[in-house]
């Protein structure tokens, strides 16, 4: 399981606290740690000295997608991954490892109750995602809220050959686009990782 966090470490404990009660899922866990003042990393070291921890050097250059990738050395297996400020159920996680599909996520289809007292993240920056079958056609913040299916809450699962697209997308299209402009972000670095999933459901994959 590879978590990427900033600055949350009470919400990054709650999550840790969720991925150990869940039943039946074996794991090992990976933290890539984007600079945290608030004591995250730690927090880490300090309750959880078994969890490999890597501090992303970059952080002030890259984004969510780039920090995920300081641990592809630990992808090839098949690894799920998880953004540190949400609060999930065990339930959740035990559901999407056992998804059969190759790149499986984890969307709120009852997104808008749960936006009805926020103040700080407007519904117009979550990360919404739109379905056809069963199946995401879409990612991105762009969707319109009216029509939006769900929220990606940040938890996906990538099997083995999930793992080896997902990989292999994110170098052909940090080659491509490096400096340039990808999926609405200003260059490649600064791209989201909706961005690379939106790539690969535009090149025909499926999430």
């Amino acid at each position: 399981i590879i978590i990427v966090s900033w600055n949350v470490k009470e919400k990054l404990r709650d999550n840790l606290r969720a991925i150990y009660e869940s039943q039946n899922v074996n794991f090992e866990i990976f933290v890539v740690d984007n600079n945290s003042r608030d004591g995250s990393a730690a927090m880490v070291k300090k309750e959880y000295p078994q969890f490999t921890f890597h501090h992303n050097s970059k952080w002030e250059t890259n984004n969510i997608l780039a920090s995920l990738l300081f641990a592809e050395p630990v992808m090839d297996g098949g690894f799920v991954s998880t953004y540190s400020d949400i609060i999930f159920i065990p339930e959740i996680l035990k559901k999407l490892v056992e998804s059969p599909h190759d790149i499986t996520i984890a969307a709120d289809s009852k997104w808008r109750e749960r936006y009805k007292d926020r103040s700080q993240h407007p519904m117009d920056d979550a990360e919404k995602v739109a379905l056809k079958n069963n199946r995401i056609i879409k990612i991105s913040r762009k969707i319109p809220n009216e029509v939006a299916d769900g929220e990606f809450i940040g938890l996906a699962k990538f099997s083995p050959k999930g793992a080896q697209k997902f990989i292999e997308y994110y170098h052909k299209s940090k080659q491509k686009y490096k400096d340039k402009p990808f999926q609405g972000n200003s260059t490649f670095r600064k791209a989201y990782l909706i961005d690379l999933f939106q790539e690969m459901l535009e090149q025909g994959e499926e999430i």
